[in-house]
């Protein structure tokens, strides 16, 4: 006989929270109900149902209505039924393959094909020992192998294994896992240390080594270290790390350009066969701008790899340091985080003023016909020197971040206002929701990855209400409730006639 996916044995697993009480009053009144339609003396007969029946036919009577009575009762005390449902899953293990294209560099021709062999014969092991196995390769991001295609592809420039493991995570949740099988080279090239930095689920983690551990003669950037902001005029430092394999007695030579002409260099001879040389040189910034340097190693001869001798940097030089002024209605913790975030850049001088404690205006207005950007927080609907803010920021031709984190903001943007955006009245009702970027932007390049990183800030408190948007606004990024996406924004940016901007 085939067994049930669920048993219920009766009445152990009857669950009922009813005081004694309750009890009594669902027999009492069941027994009293009876007894009144069904009595058994005569002068309760005349008047009773059933006239004409014998006695004992009213006793049958009675005890069915009671019973009928007594159950519609003791479902009125609401009971439960217990029951355990058991589902079996076999456990699963996660082949995890890093392809990357170093692991085929310098590695023979047939090494693709013994990697391939090697993933199908693991699978095959693991199957046999009662395992379901799940494939996924990774370079920049998780690819899943699927059964049609089983084979690996080692083309990609970079290793990204926090991506992966944050990727792979909820597709294992509660699931069971047996564990991870890892192979890789180890040269990871974007995202968290795997070392520190990546969240590793709470599984057995195998690691198989991949690559070539061949010593070659080679020698290669390494690191280089170099400010990202110069100021035009001034010195600023480089320093670089060359790694030397197999070179020893050999003389290396590494050399600066910029704009096509070699602005620096320096010559030292290899002392062991292992190496890495520090060098450092002081450049001086001699125009504005993003400027472009490189770094080059000259080639030795019967040098592996020429490729990785030559370091692309970009150094942005600035006549003097931006500022940014912060405006605020009144002291905001919003106001001290960008602050905070700003000033830790060497090339922002940040200048903030609350106006609720401002004591001289004059120091307001002359840092506003310095500065380069305004961050305007909460000064929608407030008014400076007899002057609206949006129309006074307009008429300096500012490029302005405007930010509505309060009641009063959101109440002046509902209406008419200089900026083209208004919000609908719909009350005092207050929500929170996280980020979503557009993906249509173009007027900047998104840096890779930001997008999943926006998705994971802490989530924005504003107004329930809904913002119409002129068609100057183009959108930045939209609100999301948990995983339901929204074509709803909340952050735009408008370029001006003049080609100030404001967000």
């Amino acid at each position: 006989m085939p067994s049930l996916p669920f048993q219920i044995d009766l009445p152990r697993d009857w669950i009922i929270e009813a005081e004694a009480w309750q009890w009594v009053a669902v027999i009492g009144m069941a027994g009293a109900i009876a007894l009144g339609l069904y009595g058994w003396n005569a002068g309760i007969a005349k008047r009773s149902t059933g006239q004409g029946l014998p006695g004992w036919g009213r006793w049958a009577m009675g005890l069915m209505r009671f019973c009928a009575l007594g159950i519609m009762g003791f479902l009125l005390l609401e009971p439960l039924i217990q029951s355990v449902a058991y589902d079996e899953e076999k456990p699963v293990a996660i082949v995890l393959v890093d392809e990357s294209a170093s692991v085929l560099a310098r590695t023979e021709a047939t090494t693709a094909d013994t990697l391939n062999a090697w993933s199908d014969a693991l699978v095959q092991d693991l199957s046999q020992r009662g395992l379901e196995v799940e494939r996924y390769g990774f370079a920049g991001e998780l690819r899943p192998i699927v059964e049609g295609d089983s084979a690996f592809s080692w083309d990609g420039a970079q290793t990204n294994l926090n991506a992966a493991i944050r990727t792979l995570a909820p597709r294992i949740e509660n699931r069971n896992v047996a564990g991870i099988v890892l192979a890789s080279d180890g040269l990871i090239n974007r995202g968290a240390s795997p070392v520190y930095g990546v969240q590793w689920p709470n599984l057995p983690v195998w690691t198989v080594g991949l690559g070539d551990t061949t010593a070659v003669r080679d020698r290669w950037i390494n690191t280089v270290n170099h400010n990202a902001v110069a100021y035009l005029g001034n010195a600023f430092p480089m320093q670089a790390f060359v790694e030397s394999q197999g070179m020893e007695g050999q003389t290396g030579k590494l050399e600066v350009i910029h704009n096509g002409s070699i602005v620096a260099s320096e010559t030292w001879r290899t002392t062991g066969s292992s190496e890495r040389t520090k060098l450092e040189f002081m450049l001086t910034a001699e125009a504005t701008g993003l400027q472009k340097y490189t770094l080059r190693v000259a080639p030795t001869e019967d040098e592996y790899d020429t490729g990785n001798n030559q370091r692309t940097l970009y150094i942005d030089v600035l006549e003097s340091r931006r500022i940014i002024a912060c405006v605020g209605a009144a002291a905001h913790p919003d106001l001290g985080a960008l602050r905070m975030a700003l000033e830790s850049l060497e090339s922002y001088d940040v200048r903030a003023f609350d106006i609720a404690s401002l004591r001289d205006p004059n120091d307001l207005t002359d840092v506003l016909n310095q500065a380069d950007v305004v961050i305007a927080h909460n000064l929608f609907g407030k008014r400076w020197v007899g002057m609206q803010w949006t129309k006074l920021l307009a008429m300096n031709d500012l490029p302005v971040w405007w930010l509505a984190a309060d009641a009063s903001s959101w109440e002046a943007l509902q209406g008419e206002n200089d900026l083209g955006v208004q919000m609908t009245a719909s009350g005092d009702l207050t929500q929170t929701h996280r980020a979503r970027l557009n993906p249509a932007f173009s007027a900047l390049e998104w840096p890779e990855g930001l997008a999943e990183v926006v998705r994971e800030w802490p989530p924005f408190f504003g107004p329930f209400e809904q913002a119409t948007w002129s068609p100057a606004w183009s959108t930045l990024a939209y609100r999301q409730f948990g995983d339901v996406e929204t074509n709803d924004a909340f952050w735009g940016l408008r370029d001006a006639s003049s080609g100030s901007k404001q967000i």
